[in-house]
């Protein structure tokens, strides 16, 4: 694992250059960080609401069906969809896009991110998570 923290040295600086330091590491914190639980990244969306991430473990993709996963959060608008899936030697992002009928399509709503594998069967891939970021 490579840490890519960011810790200020408090030698020979002024309390703004500091406290600016002291921002920026945790901005940097959050904005590098992913959490099952709901979290703030440290940016705002143009009308100035904060962003938050969360993972969703969206487990086993489906075999040429769609499954449905609660996120169990409350959000005005979604800004960012994305994730991978594996089966353990090959990964892939999600959504999938496939010139062919292998695409997998995710989608969020009010309750649930939901994983349509169109006509492919996706359940060697056993593990998957979903990463929406909203305000």
């Amino acid at each position: 694992m490579v840490d890519i923290s960011f810790k200020p040295s408090r030698e020979g600086k002024s309390y703004a250059n500091r406290r600016w330091e002291e921002k920026v590491s945790k901005s940097l914190e959050n904005h590098l960080s992913y959490s099952t639980t709901p979290k703030a990244t440290g940016e705002t969306w143009i009308d100035g609401s904060p962003i938050k991430r969360v993972v969703v473990d969206t487990g086993t993709l489906p075999n040429a069906t769609s499954s449905n996963t609660a996120h169990g959060i409350t959000f005005t608008n979604i800004i960012k969809i994305y994730g991978w899936a594996t089966n353990g030697s090959t990964w892939i992002t999600l959504p999938y896009p496939h010139q062919s009928t292998s695409h997998i399509r995710v989608t969020a709503d009010a309750t649930n991110v939901t994983i349509n594998a169109g006509s492919t069967n996706w359940s060697s891939y056993t593990t998957s998570y979903v990463v929406l970021e909203y305000y």
